[in-house]
């Protein structure tokens, strides 16, 4: 049996044969032969899977096949029904994006994220760090607090539960640029001016604000 089944890629772990001390045991792995091991004088030999790196979640069957003794003269037997399975889950990821990476102030950006199935993202905004589940699609919208300085917001990392929780670090940035709301800073005057007939007058009025334009009214 394995110490652990179901392992994340980049981990190992081992298979533990339990048989006669000092005898020679054949398996395969996925049907493949692998360098026969000894059992000890412990009568438990662990099979060392050695780091498992995956892009996919795979399975790895190892079974064992023949058995000889350290005997005199040596007795060989085929060995059938002896297997484990070995599950090796994918790392799961995640990329985000702004619906629009420039808004005006106070109002919120909509991030959006992309990635494994039901994962948690972990993502921050500099000073906090905020998580969110991705659905069973792999996507997930989110709507931050209202802005009023630009944000740089940062993948932090991303874990997801199939029968184990597996998690890696994540790189990202989603830097969202902050437009100053218009703000009239000397307005028109309130006040009646009469002119004559042919005559023109001037109106003025200060504001600040990014591509300011001016619409004027009348009556």
């Amino acid at each position: 049996e394995f110490t652990n089944a179901v392992i994340c890629s980049g981990t190992s772990t081992g298979l533990k044969i339990q048989g006669t001390p000092n005898a020679i045991v054949s398996y395969t792995i996925g049907g493949i032969a692998q360098p026969d091991v000894t059992i000890p004088a412990s009568g438990i030999y662990i099979i060392n899977t050695g780091v498992q790196t995956v892009t996919a979640t795979t399975s790895y069957i190892y079974a064992l096949t023949n058995v000889v003794s350290n005997s005199t003269p040596p007795c060989s037997s085929v060995i059938t029904g002896q297997s484990a399975t070995l599950t090796v889950n994918a790392l799961p990821v995640a990329t985000f994006s702004a619906a629009s990476t420039s808004i005006c102030e106070g109002t919120s950006a909509v991030l959006n994220f992309v990635g494994t199935p039901n994962a948690t993202v972990t993502y921050s905004d500099g000073t906090q760090n905020f998580t969110t589940q991705l659905d069973g699609t792999g996507n997930k919208s989110v709507t931050t607090a209202a802005l009023s300085a630009n944000t740089t917001f940062t993948l932090v990392s991303v874990e997801v539960t199939n029968t184990v929780v597996c998690s890696q670090t994540l790189t990202g940035t989603v830097n969202i640029t902050i437009k100053p709301n218009v703000a009239i800073t000397s307005p028109l005057a309130d006040s009646t001016v009469t002119i004559c007939p042919g005559q023109s007058q001037t109106f003025s009025v200060t504001a600040t604000g990014p591509g300011l334009t001016y619409q004027w009214y009348f009556n």
